[in-house]
């Protein structure tokens, strides 16, 4: 739903689908440290909302963080990583590898590729062996970790490192591993939340009218987003029985909203009201659009909801 999302606004907005968007735009990591996320995959939570708006990202690497720390689990690590973030040093005696791996996440690890980045460089796996750590730790396999571990702390001493910080070091990745996250997979989701996160900064109308579009007929988000924009201050034009259709319409930088969000009107009865007025005009009057429509086949409860949400304002 996201990916044809991105996907629509781009053709909207005539950009060719295989050109990418600048990663290190001011204004999109202004609008996420404002916490205005709606709408935006994996950004929309209230908790990474809060996260987003404690931790200021001005980096996209600061949003595959953030993406992958919350998380039940990596959670309880998020204020030390933003008093790390915050103070851009941190202390550690852990082991001078560890040190050097965990530097770009600020001192706490977060993702598989550094448990397996530790086992290369400390005990001297190969990145398949690496891998194989990682998996058996991934899915708790206890017989093949403890295989592991031996073959780690004995790799640890070959490479000069003492065998009580080889099981220290070991010890700390194993408790971590429960809950490591795949960094592919959250530059990915990383990738595709930054990009709705541009068009949202730099397109907001068109962003709203593909994102309303996209959840037609869920009542509680689109109260949600509609209310952001107002929020925003971005222009929306109520329903009315002259100007709206069966989709969300853009006209004179403003957003109108389409005849069948009113309940009880279907996509089929806008398309109805949108034909008559193209084909003979205007709707002069009350009269004249009760008229006219009633031989077109609405009815009473039709009118009913018109007039309740405004249309015939």
């Amino acid at each position: 739903r996201n990916l044809k999302m991105i996907s629509r606004i781009k053709e909207e907005l005539s950009i060719p689908m295989s050109q990418k968007v600048p990663f290190d735009d001011k204004k999109t990591f202004e609008l996420l440290s404002r916490g205005e996320t709606s709408g935006i995959f994996q950004l929309e939570s209230d908790g990474m909302t809060k996260l987003l708006m404690q931790m200021k990202p001005n980096h996209f690497m600061d949003l595959v963080d953030a993406i992958a720390l919350y998380r039940p689990g990596p959670m309880q690590n998020i204020p030390v990583y933003l008093e790390n973030r915050r103070q851009k040093r941190w202390q550690s005696d852990i082991h001078p590898v560890y040190d050097e791996i965990s530097a770009t996440t600020y001192g706490i690890l977060i993702y598989q590729e550094q448990i397996m980045q530790i086992a290369q460089k400390m005990a001297g796996f190969s990145l398949a062996r690496a891998d194989i750590l990682r998996k058996a730790m991934s899915d708790k396999n206890y017989e093949e970790i403890h295989s592991l571990e031996e073959e780690f702390i004995a790799g640890a001493i070959k490479n000069g490192h003492t065998k009580e910080k080889a099981k220290h070091v070991f010890a700390l990745i194993e408790r971590f591993a429960d809950y490591g996250f795949n960094k592919a997979h959250s530059v990915s989701y990383a990738m595709v939340a930054y990009e709705m996160a541009y068009f949202k900064a730099h397109y907001p109308l068109v962003f709203y009218r593909q994102l309303l579009s996209s959840i037609l007929g869920n009542d509680q988000k689109t109260q949600d987003y509609l209310d952001e924009m107002r929020f925003r201050q971005i222009k929306l034009v109520s329903v009315n029985i002259n100007v709206s259709e069966e989709d969300y319409v853009l006209k004179d930088n403003a957003l109108i909203l389409p005849l069948n969000l009113v309940k009880g009107i279907s996509r089929q009865t806008a398309f109805i009201v949108k034909k008559e007025r193209e084909e003979k005009g205007l709707y002069k009057d009350f009269i004249d659009a009760i008229s006219r429509l009633s031989l077109q086949g609405l009815s009473r409860h039709h009118f009913l909801a018109l007039i309740h949400a405004g249309a015939f304002d």
